[in-house]
C-alpha cells in the first residue's frame, strides 16, 4: 500500500476497496478479530496509512483513534490479559475460536 500510494494511486484505491470489502466480508460472517481481512486493516491503521488514504485518495473512513496509541485497538479487554501471557494463539484456543 506505501509503495501504492507513492507511485499509483489509482492502483492503492483498488487495493484499498479490496481491502475495505474483505474486512467487510470477514465481518457478516463473524469471523472476528483474527480474519484475514480485519488483520490487514488494522496494519494499515497501526502504520498511519488511514490519513493518507483519506487526503490521497479522498475516501472515506471512519475516524479512530490514533493507532500507535495502543497494540490492541480491537481487541476486547478481557482478552488482552490472555493475549499478553500467551500470545494470539493462546487466546483463540481458550475461546474456542481454533
Amino acid at each position: 500500500m506505501k509503495d501504492a500510494l507513492d507511485h499509483d494511486p489509482d492502483i492503492a484505491r483498488e487495493l484499498w476497496k479490496q481491502v475495505h470489502s474483505k474486512r467487510q466480508l470477514d465481518q457478516r460472517a463473524g469471523l472476528g478479530d483474527y480474519s484475514e481481512g480485519n488483520i490487514v486493516y488494522k496494519w494499515l491503521l497501526h502504520e498511519g496509512l488511514f490519513d493518507r488514504i483519506r487526503n490521497e485518495l479522498h475516501e472515506y473512513i471512519a475516524r479512530t483513534k490514533t493507532a500507535r496509541t495502543t497494540m490492541y485497538h480491537a481487541t476486547p479487554m478481557q482478552n488482552r490479559k490472555k493475549i499478553l501471557e500467551g500470545g494470539l494463539m493462546a487466546s483463540k484456543e481458550q475461546s474456542g475460536r481454533l
